[in-house]
């Protein structure tokens, strides 16, 4: 028992007292505890990237187009306005109107629908291009169950030219040309002939935007041929 007694206290004399056990598991803990912070600051940045990136397809999926139509006369009177032309001839004379639609949205407006409307006693109607020129593969005008009315309330029944735009991007605008021959009043006279133009796309609030505007034709006085 008694060399037994001896080799106890030998092996317990040389296991160094439970400091360096306190302090092995110090380190360990300390190692453990960096490896935890780096790891929360791994998944703060991996939810902030991921934050980031949701608000980017919520600021996407939530942007619209917006889109302002116009219609003037190509030639129209520098005095008088855009839907005013002025001129001496006297019988029929063709003229152009352009139309713009400008994209003031936040998102692209893809797969734009446009329909000009004119009185179906209009002759010539056609799509042009600036100098009036025929523009190859576009549609002859189609019929159409909506009226027009004229400035002295007299409806009309109306024909409309139909064309598609593949995209207006933002900040711009998109313009077409419409041709037609028009009948010049009496010297000193004005006609008013009324137009409606719809413009159609999907990816805006409200996927019409509408405008009816009228095209005078005012006569001088002084005979030209």
């Amino acid at each position: 028992m008694g060399s037994l007694q001896a080799v106890l206290e030998v092996e317990c004399s040389n296991c160094g007292g439970s400091d360096w056990t306190a302090i092995v598991a110090l380190a360990i803990a300390g190692v453990g505890l960096v490896i935890a912070l780096i790891a929360l600051r791994m998944n703060l940045s991996q939810h902030e990237m991921s934050s980031d990136q949701y608000a980017a397809f919520l600021e996407e999926r939530n942007a619209r187009a917006v889109l302002r139509v116009t219609l003037k006369a190509v030639d129209h009177s520098a005095a008088g306005g855009t839907d005013l032309i002025t001129t001496a001839k006297r019988g029929v004379i063709t003229r152009r109107v352009e139309i713009g639609i400008e994209n003031v949205g936040d998102k692209a407006a893809r797969d734009v629908t446009v329909n000009l409307l004119a009185p179906q006693s209009l002759e010539s109607l056609r799509w042009s291009d600036q100098q009036g020129g025929e523009v190859p593969g576009k549609s002859a005008p189609l019929k159409t169950a909506e009226e027009l009315i004229w400035d002295d309330g007299r409806k009309e029944p109306a024909r409309f030219l139909a064309d598609r735009i593949d995209v207006v991007t933002r900040s711009s605008t998109t313009v077409r040309f419409a041709s037609a021959m028009f009948t010049t009043p009496q010297p000193g006279g004005t006609f008013r002939f009324p137009f409606r133009l719809r413009v159609e796309c999907d990816d805006m609030d409200e996927t019409e935007v509408l405008l009816d505007w009228q095209l005078r034709i005012r006569s001088t006085r002084d005979e030209a041929g």
